[in-house]
């Protein structure tokens, strides 16, 4: 008997001692574990922020801070045993036990890399194919809100500041017209300049969940009303916009947008000599950032480690004149210029426009939930739109993406459901047709092929002799059958032969690798060698199958068919 009275009271003493089990604290931990790396450890705070820790830091004053100064779960499962002889510190809690606990949590999660999208505030791309909408303190998905500082589908929802919510009731399509009205206060060189005015705002509420990011510059004069024009746009966006900046940098806006799906307002987005390799950085950024999922940029820091920014913005710049533009550039940032105000524009314009600023304030939330509630919407609308501008118009498909998408926002403001017949789409798609006709203008005169011939034709030639020429003159001069013989000579020594001169149809010859060439492409982006690929994108041009002598120097070559070749009446 007294045998098993002890075993009792054995098994009883080792339940009451019993240390509680990972499995029984770990879904009532207020603190997530996200991982490690490289000796440190990450975690979401109780507050829902992710912190990075190391060992050192994980003492009473860092847990006071990863649990946001609240210790009763760290009390309740890591106590102090009486009688210890620790000093009392207010904490009253293990802090080696619950720092282990963490740390083997954290590797469970394995490593921790930087490649688990964080999403901040915004409206960013649910796995279930809808918007999540992060307003800082909380997060809709899927018709709830929830509570920020959360992990899900593989991606850290973490707390942020907070900004305004999308209405409860979305707009009308009455209330979508009356935007429309408003963008009619401003004097657009586009005759339907407000309809894709609204296209481009329709698209920015949602952009961060999108397929293609429409991104857009204003631009006039003093005058044009460009100042008030942004006014109108960042009333309308309200908290589905980030605040608009003045001075910035490519670094600054990088680190400003990071994690953050909302639109981005640059005013004084100027082409001068102050700013213009600034705008170029800008500029590529704002590039990378135009397909689904945004730009994934990483950095190196000073002690050897990446930085990832993930910038998933729609772009709005505002400027006098407008910054130098890449052809690829073109096909993403759509321009739109402002002309002086028309007299009718002007009489009691300014109260129209401060009224249309109010009003538009008054709505943005409305039109916000509108675009969120409206993602099968916007999808056919796009899809029938790109069909007919790929099908019907002979655009390329990322022309088609970038007025798909315009055409899609403004539908989804202005409209109850996709249009669903050819009448309806036509007139739809009419009100770019401003659009389609400057892209394909731009396409056969500013893609980077011709941009690349008209350097190569405009760089001057060292001739030794008083009577310098650009290898475009040199070129004509190469083409008279008794004077040109110099000419001829002189161009095979830079890399070049001109074939057939004495007939209507010469052509050109061009090497692909050659000393001349690469100093007249010299501080381009086409010197190192690169010219070939880019004259290739013209239509026409062919390659040799052998060799060709450029005096003395061998090389494979490129075909210039004669209608790109300088006329007499261009010289």
């Amino acid at each position: 008997m007294a045998e098993k009275k002890s075993k009792k009271s054995a098994v009883a003493k080792a339940v009451k001692n019993r240390k509680p089990m990972p499995g029984d604290r770990d879904a009532s931990c207020p603190v997530i574990p996200l991982g490690t790396n490289d000796g440190a450890y990450f975690f979401m705070s109780k507050l829902g922020e992710v912190r990075k820790m190391r060992t050192y830091e994980m003492n009473e004053a860092g847990f006071q801070s990863l649990f946001d100064g609240d210790l009763t779960w760290l009390q309740k499962h890591f106590p102090i045993k009486p009688n210890s002889g620790k000093a009392k510190t207010g904490c009253e809690f293990n802090v080696p036990a619950a720092r282990n606990y963490l740390i083997q949590r954290c590797v469970k999660k394995r490593l921790f890399d930087g490649s688990k999208p964080i999403r901040k505030t915004g409206v960013w791309k649910h796995a279930s194919g809808q918007p999540a909408i992060h307003c800082g303190d909380e997060v809709f998905i899927n018709g709830k809100w929830m509570e920020a500082g959360f992990e899900d589908e593989g991606c850290i929802y973490p707390a942020a500041p907070t900004i305004g919510r999308p209405a409860d009731i979305p707009a009308t399509t009455s209330e979508g017209e009356e935007i429309l009205a408003g963008f009619d206060l401003w004097h657009f060189e586009h005759e339907h300049g407000a309809e894709i005015a609204l296209g481009l705002l329709g698209q920015a509420y949602i952009a961060g969940a999108l397929p293609w990011k429409a991104h857009a510059l204003f631009y006039g004069l003093f005058g044009s009303g460009k100042t008030t024009l942004l006014s109108y746009i960042e009333a309308a966006l309200g908290s589905a916009a980030l605040p608009p900046s003045t001075g910035y940098s490519e670094a600054g806006l990088r680190q400003d947008m990071n994690n953050q799906a909302r639109a981005g307002l640059l005013d004084e987005a100027e082409n001068d000599a102050t700013s213009a390799s600034n705008m170029k950085r800008i500029i590529k950024m704002i590039r990378q950032m135009s397909s689904e999922g945004g730009a994934n940029i990483q950095r190196g820091t000073p002690g050897g480690a990446a930085m990832h920014f993930r910038l998933n913005s729609c772009i709005m710049m505002f400027c006098v004149l407008p910054p130098p533009m890449e052809p690829q550039d073109l096909a993403r940032i759509t321009r739109l210029r402002l002309l002086p105000l028309r007299d009718d524009q002007k009489s009691g314009g300014a109260v129209k426009v401060e009224n249309a600023i109010a009003r538009a304030r008054e709505l943005g939330p409305k039109l916000w939930r509108r675009a969120i509630d409206r993602p099968d919407h916007y999808k056919q609308a796009f899809h029938v739109f790109h069909c007919y501008l790929t099908d019907h118009m002979n655009l390329s498909a990322r022309a088609a993406d970038q007025f798909g998408t315009i055409l899609a926002g403004a539908d989804i403001l202005r409209y109850d459901g996709p249009p669903n017949d050819s009448d309806s789409i036509e007139a739809r798609v009419e009100t770019i047709r401003p659009l389609i006709e400057e892209w394909v203008a731009n396409e056969t005169t500013e893609n980077e092929g011709q941009l690349c011939l008209n350097r190569l034709l405009s760089s001057p030639v060292n001739l030794g002799r008083d009577d310098n020429k650009t290898i475009g003159k040199l070129i004509l001069e190469a083409t008279d059958p008794d004077k040109g013989q110099w000419a001829r000579k002189t161009l095979s020594q830079i890399g070049m032969r001109l074939e057939e001169y004495h007939t209507k149809t010469p052509h050109l010859l061009v090497a692909n690798r050659h000393e001349g060439l690469r100093r007249a492409f010299q501080g381009s982006k086409w010197e190192h060698y690169a010219w070939r690929d880019a004259l290739h994108s013209l239509p026409g041009i062919g390659a040799t199958e052998k060799s060709i002598s450029y005096g003395g120097v061998s090389s494979r070559s490129s075909h210039i068919p004669f209608e790109y070749l300088p006329a007499k009446d261009e010289a």
